[in-house]
């Protein structure tokens, strides 16, 4: 949706915009934002990184054979005109400064150098604002054919000077190399804590390509494809509440005269709490991130993921905390047309880690994050956050013994740990017998089992009925008292819901787990005596690791290494419950999960609800965050052939028809019914008492002309068989303004509203225009400021729970 100074900015020039646009569709929020001062500013220069491999003849890939027609309004900006633009740094053109060249208001330039369009609206007579059209003000026609971009070295825009980065090639793959050698991660910015962390090792990205098309009205595809390497070593001592974001290396792919693609790699850190952590690990992932559908005036009018992954992750960790922290690598990239962001990707896979110390126990577990989320224009969705567990464990401080509890587990009903025991300063395996006392409930007698330790101190229980609330302690012959209890887990540690569509009447999202090799041990039909030591010696009793470097693996042994470790994702496969806010009935489903993921048809949801997901695995309830319902898709009002005519005394407003489009986000059907339209102007001129509209859906409009109040048929959209369009047909208005000239700041604040009802709900969108406070340039840039950093729902996704529909009384007085 539009962020509120984005609206403002469209609607605020509005009578500019209706005039020397006519004869094709009008779209009302025209502007996208502000161009800052570094965009107009920026000059282009080549990386030295770049620089550097087109030297060794490496080719910078870009996207080929693309056309375009401007729409008649658009001029190419020169050199010239340029330099004698001068921007100050609120983002303000000084016309007394321009030396001759003064931007017309009504029409749109295009900075090819900076790969920018603007166009320039007067806010006094001595200031101008520049402004960032959208798509459909600037092209009569768009086509960038489908293909792939191979990015090489020779498309680097930023590096990190820090982080060697070269490339190298094979014979079946290319590679992007970053070697850390003891990179310093400084967490506190003014370096009196001494908190750091330190990485050594190497990253490697592999065969990174773009692949994307997008036309006006044929549809779009953008997918971004490489696979990834990391083999670190971090060691870190933390006492702190941070968020830090490295950049790795950024690059982009050229789209000729228009824009680019970009890219960019980062390590991400998040941590809370006291941390101690020694960890090497070695994981890669083959990735591609994507969405495809249709379009109508450069408008996606439906939305497909494409997007799939797959990876492995192998670690030794050595790790005390009492925090929760996240360490990985963050993967953007995005298409922007004359700075226009068009799509934006991200993906990040790494550690996670929680813990906590308490009553002289150290708990933590330790799993592998991918999360991925996309913005397509003003709709912003999750791909995908899935949390695999790796490594848990419970380590109780016991009299001479160290007992660590590794997994005492529900859902496999066994419990796995390792016993040392204390000798002359040092630690040795303890062999020997040992008792398990089980606990159902905290006042209930414990059941006994017996186990055995082998020659490495491991020892593996299998049969232990365990259930939530259930409890695991440790005695071991000759000493008095049992370690402390230890709570028995199950290995999902989380479900996700990504969307609940009242329309499709679809719930999707992720549950899974990791197979422990305990878990593995304990489930297999045959158990060797050395198998228990096997997987110690594998690095699951804290033993260090012993890694191939991923970068060293030839592509088909990865593609081995990750369908090996997918194998062990553990898919969960039994009811969910949907739980609703409002305090309606659950919807109830059953999950048969492919490589964690779900989907749950068939289910009634309502639009404007909050849902989450619940399921109960051996009496342990895990769930889903709220998620809001969503289902349809609301373009804003497009007006075709909009025209204002008149004199100094009245002006009529007509249009061959104004028109939203409406479309499924998942579902299989166009949507049908009836939808209202309303649409007007609160004007900052007086108007006639007599020709003052009320308009109860906006009672602060009170100098206001309705347009338009129209109830239309929902009619499939020729050619997109999802798609519903809701035409108004001719309309005019004429009401006693003058026209508004375009070198005239004026105040003008448009309204507009679209409902329409499903499932007795109103559902669509509104918005008003905000005052504008001072007519000044520095008035109208502290209000823009001030409002960037505000969210409100935008007219893409906005859902309204039950409520009076919108509705216009013409009152003439």
């Amino acid at each position: 949706m539009k962020h509120l100074f984005s609206v403002l900015i469209a609607l605020i020039t509005f009578p500019v915009i209706l005039q020397g646009q006519q004869g094709r569709i009008n779209d009302l929020s025209k502007f996208e934002g502000v161009v800052s001062a570094s965009e107009f500013n920026m000059i282009k220069r080549v990386h030295p990184v770049a620089q550097r491999a087109i030297s060794n003849r490496e080719v910078a890939g870009e996207f080929k054979n693309v056309t375009y027609k401007l729409a008649p309004n658009v001029r190419v900006l020169t050199g010239e005109q340029k330099s004698r633009l001068k921007m100050s740094a609120d983002g303000i053109l000084d016309r007394s400064a321009m030396g001759g060249f003064n931007p017309d208001p009504s029409l749109i330039y295009l900075d090819r150098e900076g790969e920018f369009a603007f166009q320039a609206q007067p806010i006094d007579e001595k200031s101008l604002m520049v402004l960032r059209p959208k798509m459909s003000s600037v092209f009569e026609d768009l086509n960038i054919p489908p293909q792939e971009v191979a990015l090489t070295l020779a498309n680097t825009a930023e590096t990190d000077p820090a982080v060697q980065t070269t490339s190298s090639k094979n014979q079946e793959d290319y590679l992007i190399n970053f070697v850390f050698k003891d990179y310093k991660i400084v967490l506190d910015s003014l370096g009196k804590s001494g908190c750091f962390i330190t990485l050594n090792g190497n990253i490697s990205l592999t065969n990174p390509i773009i692949e994307a098309s997008y036309t006006k009205n044929n549809g779009y595809r953008i997918v971004f494809k490489a696979g990834e390497a990391l083999n670190l070593k971090a060691d870190m001592n933390i006492k702190l509440k941070n968020e830090q974001k490295m950049l790795l290396w950024g690059g982009y792919a050229q789209i000729p005269e228009l824009g680019k693609c970009e890219i960019a790699i980062y390590l991400a850190l998040t941590f809370e709490g006291n941390i101690t952590l020694k960890v090497e690990m070695a994981h890669a992932f083959d990735l591609q991130l994507g969405v495809k559908g249709s379009t109508f005036w450069y408008a996606p009018t439906s939305f497909k993921n494409i997007s799939d992954y797959s990876l492995f992750n192998e670690m030794s960790a050595d790790l005390v905390l009492d925090a929760k922290a996240f360490a990985g690598v963050m993967c953007n990239a995005n298409m922007r047309v004359f700075g226009l962001k068009l799509l934006d990707i991200n993906f990040t896979a790494g550690l996670e880690a929680t813990g906590k110390i308490e009553d002289n126990k150290i708990s933590a577990e330790m799993g592998l994050r991918a999360l991925s989320e996309w913005k397509l224009l003003h709709l912003k969705k999750t791909m995908f956050n899935k949390y695999i567990l790796m490594l848990r464990y419970e380590k109780p401080n016991f009299a001479g013994y160290d007992i660590t509890i590794h997994e005492a587990c529900a859902f496999g009903d066994f419990v796995a740990g390792e016993i040392r025991k204390s000798v002359g300063g040092d630690t040795i395996p303890y062999t020997g017998p040992l008792t398990l006392l089980v606990k159902q409930s905290p006042s209930s007698q414990p059941g006994i089992y017996s186990a055995q330790t082998d020659k490495d101190g491991i020892f593996l229980a299998k049969n232990i009925p365990l259930k939530k609330g259930s409890t695991v302690s440790v005695r071991v012959p000759g000493v008095a008292n049992a370690s402390p209890e230890s709570e028995a887990t199950i290995p999902f540690s989380e479900i996700q819901l990504y969307h609940a569509d009242y329309y499709a009447g679809i719930a999707g999202g992720s549950v899974s787990g990791g197979k422990s090799k305990w878990y593995k041990l304990a489930t297999a039909h045959n158990t060797s005596a050395g198998a228990a030591q096997n997987a110690a010696a594998a690095g699951l009793s804290g033993g260090a690791a012993k890694f191939q470097h991923t970068s060293a693996l030839s592509r088909s042994e990865r593609i081995k290494r990750i369908s090996e470790f997918m194998s062990n994702v553990l898919e969960y496969r039994g009811p969910v419950e949907f739980i609703s806010q409002s305090g309606g009935r659950s919807l109830s489903g059953a999950i048969s999960s492919l490589k964690g993921s779900y989907e749950v048809r068939n289910l009634n949801f309502i639009p404007g609800d909050l849902v989450k997901a619940r399921i109960n695995v051996d009496g342990f309830i895990v769930e889903s965050d709220w998620v809001e319902t969503d289902g349809l898709v609301f373009t804003d009002i497009e007006t075709e052939e909009l025209q204002f005519t008149g004199s100094h005394t009245s002006t009529s407003a007509s249009a061959l028809k104004s028109f939203v489009l409406v479309t499924p986000l998942r579902g299989v059907s166009n949507p049908q019914g009836r939808l209202r339209l309303i649409k007007g102007m609160n004007y900052s001129d007086p108007l006639p008492a007599a020709e003052r509209a009320m308009v109860d859906a906006f009672p602060e409009a009170r100098n206001a002309v309705v347009y338009f109040d129209k109830t239309a048929n929902l009619v499939q959209l020729a050619g997109n068989p999802l798609t519903s369009v809701a035409e108004t047909g001719p309309w005019s208005k004429t009401y006693s303004l003058p026209l508004v000239s375009a070198q005239v700041f004026k105040c003008d604040r448009p309204f507009e509203a679209v409902s329409y009802t499903f499932k007795n709900r109103d559902i669509g969108y509104s918005f008003f225009m905000e005052p504008c406070g001072k007519s000044s340039s520095r008035g109208l840039q502290n209000m823009f400021d001030g409002m960037k950093g505000q969210k409100i729902k935008g007219i893409m996704k906005n859902v309204q729970p039950k409520k009076a529909a919108p509705k216009v009384n013409t009152v003439i007085r």
